[in-house]
């Protein structure tokens, strides 16, 4: 429905959830608006089309640090610790990257459990997979991540790629 572009409100009352789906709509009451869109203002659409991986290192971090890539890093160490939880991962196994605006991507670090991951321990590459901002380096898997993300296959540009 919300890749469709349909208002979550018309989800009928016996529809039935996966747990990831019920996941994703709780999360939406707290992060989004009801058609699944998250809200945010003009100023910050416009800084994240504004900084490219050939900006300065510190409007990179200033980009790495906003409120909106931090509220994307929440959410990507609360993927990581829901897939451990379940156990689609295990040890430091899987990794996560995600399309945030011209030229950027932030990932998981290698060698870190997703399952107890926080924001400080989140990278972030170019389209080429240099490292630009984080203290741990970088998925050695985010090549292929950027591949996928930055291929012809338009569904999945904006999605979060989880090999297992």
């Amino acid at each position: 429905m919300v890749r469709n572009g349909q208002d979550l409100r018309s989800l009928p009352g016996n529809a039935l959830l996966t747990p990831s789906a019920r996941d994703y709509l709780r999360d939406l009451e707290g992060h989004g608006n009801a058609n699944g869109k998250a809200g945010l203002s003009n100023n910050e659409q416009l800084s994240t089309k504004a900084v490219t991986s050939k900006s300065p290192k510190n409007e990179i971090e200033a980009f790495f640090n906003s409120p909106r890539i931090h509220d994307l890093k929440l959410q990507i160490c609360e993927i990581g610790r829901r897939l451990w939880q379940r156990a689609y991962v295990d040890g430091n196994g899987g990794n996560i990257g995600h399309s945030c605006g011209r030229g950027h991507r932030p990932c998981t670090p290698t060698l870190v459990s997703k399952g107890f991951m926080k924001p400080e321990d989140l990278c972030l590459v170019d389209l080429e997979g240099n490292q630009l901002i984080g203290t741990k380096n970088r998925t050695s898997e985010i090549l292929m991540h950027l591949r996928i993300m930055n291929g012809s296959h338009a569904p999945w540009r904006r999605s979060i790629v989880i090999p297992i």
